[in-house]
């Protein structure tokens, strides 16, 4: 079954080299490289895969977005690292909304498809303050565990294997990114940016949010917030537990944002 892995595979094994250069090296150059060419890897291994991520939008789509977010984020730190995160924030977020919804390049185009735009762009900065990253936050952790809480959402409610593959491969790309002790500041945006567009094409392609309603595959788009939302929380009240603290809370926090996502499931059926 391990050929069905390749994509968080090739992610992690990426991730891990540039993450390893980066430790031994020093090198805060090669830990922003990976958090952006990690998922683009995995993405990449996993192009061919028969899947449309949002209205006309094929899944190739998402390796250059991989790779723009990687540039605005390298751009940023190093020619307007003193204006701090938002102006890359919000140029990320406007642009990955764009991007996934088919690139239009007139009024006409731009007014049908705003919806989709808009639910991009929201997803990304929510993931982005959330994770603390807009704060200058540079730990992997929060990341980490909306990936994966993502994913086992995913399949809780039955989603397509696909999409659980899809929602691992940043989560893979983040692990790596735990030994590096310094990231540049700007680092992990390009993994937010990455992770906030696959959480909101799970609810435009499968879910009921495009048609304006909730269903379960929405709900497990959504449990990643909530377990951002709750991390903080979890790791004032764990905070005896000294540096196992925020592992034990990024632990509970998943396990309730995916128990509420099978109490929706449980409730819609």
């Amino acid at each position: 079954m391990w050929h069905e892995f390749h994509g968080p595979l090739a992610a992690f094994a990426v991730s891990l080299v540039l993450a390893l250069v980066a430790r031994l090296r020093r090198s805060t150059l090669a830990g922003s490289l990976a958090c952006g060419l990690a998922v683009a890897a995995g993405w990449y291994v996993m192009r061919s895969a028969p899947l449309r991520l949002a209205p006309l939008v094929p899944m190739e789509r998402l390796l250059p977005l991989s790779v723009a977010t990687l540039l605005v984020a390298l751009a940023a730190e190093r020619f307007a690292a003193r204006r701090g995160v938002w102006p890359p924030l919000v140029v990320t977020a406007l642009g990955c909304g764009w991007w996934m919804a088919g690139g239009p390049l007139t009024q006409a185009g731009l007014l049908a498809v705003w919806p989709v735009i808009l639910v991009v762009a929201v997803a990304v900065v929510a993931v982005t303050r959330l994770s603390g990253i807009a704060a200058g936050a540079t730990s992997p952790l929060p990341l980490a565990l909306a990936a994966f809480t993502l994913a086992m959402a995913l399949h809780v409610v039955g989603a397509p294997w696909i999409w659980i593959l899809m929602a691992l491969t940043p989560g893979a790309a983040v692990l790596p990114l735990l030994l590096v002790p310094r990231l540049a500041g700007l680092a992990l945006l390009p993994l937010a940016a990455d992770l906030a567009a696959t959480k909101a094409a799970v609810s435009l392609s499968i879910g009921r949010l495009a048609h304006g309603g909730l269903g379960a595959v929405d709900a497990a788009a959504l449990s990643p917030l909530l377990a951002l939302w709750l991390m903080p929380h979890a790791v004032t009240r764990l905070r005896r537990f000294g540096r196992l603290g925020p592992l034990l809370a990024a632990v509970v926090c998943g396990a309730i944002a995916v128990g509420a996502t099978w109490g929706v499931l449980w409730l819609r059926r």
